[in-house]
């Protein structure tokens, strides 16, 4: 896999079929992939985020991540692999039938009821293997979540600027379906899942705890419907007319869906949702609250520098992942973020990228980030989770 200290773009005659004879190619796949795609998310999901094959890799790759820990060794068991990849596409599966639990099951409420109910089920440390078959579903459900947020806030925002198209407004609706392509075949991940769900706790949350209707069979069909996509994009992605499509529509994310040196890249996100598991580890022990780790990943990395500090370049722009979901996306305005060199105030515009109980923090220069050694990204005190948390001072990060 190309990285961070390969400059070398993607290139359509290096790219071969893999030797996996699981996927057989299929006559006109670009079409039947494009057609099941628009039927699948159609007039309920925003062509951003990642696709399936893309999501189960990030999941894979922060278990790599993982120090060695009790978490670790739970998630590495052959026997949580199954819920653990599951869970990393469950929440699409809503969309694959036009229902709401498909958008539900990606945000705090649906994640933090599943956490509790684990809590209340079992024992910590949660070691039974009924017991980690749950925490590693919850771990797929919050690596695909975290995903889409810092995919779109940072990958795909950059994607929108590099590869528009002046004359084609809609260029982007595809991005999930081309780029999982691109992903699948740059890595070679190529997954097929199956669509065993733990449906005792999902109807549970979505019964009791959100007030939302919904049938087994349903959540059934949407997970066959998200198996079918990912063996579409895993056929598709050993199509060379196909790679050359996607490479073709997207060339800057296709030379840098799997550069480590890219914000938001799936790599990158990797790293974000390891970070992010240990975090939610020690909540779901009761180690640890927000405060004692308020921030899980921020980009650029500790240490790292900005590739570009002018204004409007996608990058400069600074991201902060918080270990909780923050309750009402408002407050950061209204406490208001402050960016510091030295004792200068340094103009800029942050914001949590997409919504009331989400995650990620985008901060962008004004006109440009000073040529300082190190400047400070300073969260606010105040800030409340959506678990009721308050950030009982303000929090620095260096970039």
């Amino acid at each position: 896999m190309a990285g961070a200290h390969d400059e070398r773009s993607l290139s359509l005659r290096d790219l071969q079929p893999s030797t996996l004879d699981v996927y057989k190619p299929v006559r006109n796949s670009v079409f039947f992939l494009s057609l099941f795609y628009c039927l699948l998310y159609a007039g309920t999901k925003e062509a951003e985020a990642c696709g399936q094959q893309t999501h189960t890799w990030i999941s894979l790759k922060a278990l790599e991540l993982l120090p060695e820990s009790p978490l670790r060794r739970l998630l590495s068991d052959p026997a949580q692999h199954e819920m653990l990849v599951n869970g990393s596409m469950f929440p699409d599966g809503g969309y694959a039938i036009d229902h709401p639990y498909g958008e539900a099951a990606h945000w705090a409420p649906f994640h933090r009821a599943y956490l509790r109910w684990i809590q209340e089920q079992f024992d910590a440390p949660y070691d039974d293997p009924v017991a980690a078959t749950h925490v590693a579903f919850l771990m797929g459900l919050t690596s695909h979540g975290l995903a889409d947020e810092y995919y779109d806030a940072t990958f795909f925002a950059a994607s929108r600027v590099h590869d528009a198209r002046s004359d084609d407004l809609d260029h982007h609706d595809n991005f999930d379906t081309q780029t999982d392509v691109l992903f699948a075949a740059a890595s070679g991940h190529r997954l097929e899942p199956s669509a065993t769900l733990p449906m005792e706790p999902i109807l549970y949350i979505f019964d009791h705890v959100l007030d939302l209707e919904v049938e087994a069979d349903q959540i059934q069909r949407g997970q066959e419907l998200l198996q079918t996509a990912a063996w579409l994009v895993a056929t598709g992605s050993q199509n060379p007319s196909e790679i050359a499509t996607a490479h073709i529509a997207y060339p800057w994310a296709g030379e840098h869906i799997d550069d480590e040196g890219v914000s938001g890249s799936p790599p990158v996100i990797a790293e974000a949702v390891a970070a992010q598991w240990q975090a939610l580890w020690a909540v779901l022990q009761g180690e640890q609250s927000f405060n004692d780790l308020p921030v899980s990943f921020s980009w650029p990395r500790e240490g790292a520098a900005l590739s570009h500090r002018q204004g409007g370049v996608p990058e400069s722009r600074v991201a902060v992942i918080l270990s909780a979901a923050i309750d009402r996306a408002a407050q950061l305005s209204e406490f208001g973020s402050v960016v510091r060199d030295g004792d200068a105030v340094v103009p800029h515009s942050s914001a949590f990228f997409y919504r009331d109980r989400s995650h990620v923090v985008v901060a962008d220069p004004e006109t440009e980030w000073p040529a300082a050694e190190r400047l400070q990204f300073v969260l606010p005190e105040g800030l409340e989770t959506y678990d009721g948390d308050v950030l009982d001072e303000p929090v620095s990060i260096p970039f």
